[in-house]
């Protein structure tokens, strides 16, 4: 049960239902059931082999232990090591990307931010200018609230991988002839957006106050569009035009650093940032950012008041710093990560469970053989080696087959990794290093045991 509730705990929060999952009794049952059959199957092959040995022969000491018997289990201990290294290579792959990931730099600050939304309703802001006299004055309140350092709006939130794209036509450069036109994404803001998310202004100035509907139309491009759209020429000044021929001209005149809006994992492409009163159609909907000089959290109580000072009817919603939905952007990844580690913690406990129990089974089987090298001399240590270089010798196999199976099936976690290798040489290595280790460590007890037997009862037993 609370291995289900810490995966629902952990969960990215997009599966359908899973708030309600639980341990089924069913399905437990069932589980229990395929546990049984498994070992029934797996104890079927050495009943059959015992009920068809001669009387006789099953009393030697000899044949307690047969070569193929041996085999079996070197073959399976050495199966589970190798699938134990396939998870452990899998899962540090995704810890390494994950890590990674976590130390991009987003293209802002995201510290001491806060957001929530605001939507107005349309039948009481139905056109543009009652939207932006409602944000103008929402966001004047908010930036004078006690611990406010700055407060903008902007459409869709960085990260969130919610965008809109148009075909950019530039003046003066025509299409070229069967081709299609430039694609970017545009993000509406108001004034001092950048400022206040710690976007870097590269060139030029950001949104004005002064960018209103009776001015002239412009447009900040992001470094990306500058590098791509205008790579041997100054953009400042120059004017472009999205929306189709009867849309207005507008004039670059700033480039700003690029900001990871479609997620930290992935590359940003040409975008470029339109004036919030200067927009084509009618915005109902906006999300605030404040930037705060303390906790950011601490303000939304009263950002939530000054929302109901300006219209008691209006919902605040989707509230939360910005660090806590950069993380909700990884909860994915964070999810898998964390499945393949509990599979893969369960398969290395197997693992060391199968190493050990195979070898201290070897070693109950040839107690005599054991005690006669050491009526001949053969010392604790000897013996000692001998035991932990068998259990070595069946870890090493294993390690070898899931290193091979790992790479056969390193493409398959390309998509999930960010910045990392599926064909890492230093995880590979260190992964194989630490499960010799703990098969080392399985082997010890066994090998103590063995060092430890006394050669006059072992033979005396016979």
């Amino acid at each position: 049960g609370w291995v289900v509730a810490l995966l629902v705990a952990a969960s990215p929060g997009d599966i359908p239902r899973l708030a309600g999952a639980g341990v089924d009794a069913k399905a437990l049952l069932f589980a229990v059931g395929v546990a049984a059959a498994a070992v029934v199957l797996v104890g079927l092959a050495p009943a059959l082999y015992a009920s068809r040995s001669a009387p006789t022969e099953a009393m030697r000491s000899d044949a307690q232990a047969t070569p193929a018997r041996g085999r079996a289990q070197g073959v399976l201990v050495a199966a589970q090591v190798a699938v134990a290294l396939v998870l452990l290579v899998a899962s540090s792959l995704l810890v390494k990307s994950f890590v990674r990931l976590q130390a991009v730099d987003p293209g802002f600050d995201p510290a001491q931010l806060l957001a929530l939304s605001v939507s107005l309703p349309a039948t009481r802001y139905p056109d543009s200018p009652r939207q932006v006299a409602f944000f103008d004055e929402l966001i004047a309140r908010v930036g004078a609230l006690p611990g406010v350092r700055g407060a903008a709006a902007i459409q869709d939130l960085p990260v969130t991988r919610n965008l809109m794209g148009a075909q950019v036509t530039i003046e003066g450069r025509p299409t070229p002839p069967g081709g299609a036109a430039p694609t970017a994404f545009y993000r509406v803001v108001t004034p001092t957006y950048l400022a206040t998310m710690g976007v870097p202004l590269i060139a030029g100035r950001g949104i004005a106050r002064g960018d209103d509907a009776a001015a002239p139309a412009v447009v900040v491009i992001n470094r990306t569009m500058a590098r791509r759209l205008f790579p041997d020429e100054d953009p400042l000044g120059r004017r472009i035009r999205f929306g189709g021929d009867d849309a207005p001209w507008r004039t670059v005149v700033g480039i700003a650093g690029d900001v990871k809006h479609m997620g930290l994992d992935a590359e940003e492409g040409p975008a470029f940032y339109l004036p919030f009163a200067q927009k084509l159609d009618f915005l109902r909907w906006l999300t605030l950012v404040i930037r705060a000089d303390g906790d950011p959290a601490a303000l939304a109580d009263g950002v939530r008041a000054a929302v109901t000072a300006l219209d008691a009817d209006l919902p605040v919603y989707d509230v939360a710093t910005m660090d806590e939905i950069i993380g909700r952007s990884l909860a994915g990844r964070r999810y898998s990560m964390i499945l393949i580690a509990l599979f893969a913690a369960a398969a290395v406990i197997l693992a060391t469970v199968g190493v050990y129990g195979a070898l201290a089974f070897w070693v109950a089987q040839r107690t005599r053989e054991i005690g006669i090298h050491m009526a001949l001399g053969a010392r604790r240590r000897d013996i000692m080696r001998l035991v932990l270089g068998r259990g070595l010798r069946l870890a090493a196999a294993g390690v070898l087959l899931g290193l091979a199976a790992s790479l056969a099936l390193s493409r398959s976690l390309d998509k999930l990794l960010y910045d990392v290798p599926s064909t890492d040489p230093a995880t590979y290595a260190y992964v194989a290093l630490a499960l010799i280790v703990v098969a080392a460590a399985a082997c010890t007890l066994p090998a103590w045991r063995a060092a430890r037997v006394d050669p006059m009862r072992a033979l005396g037993d016979t």
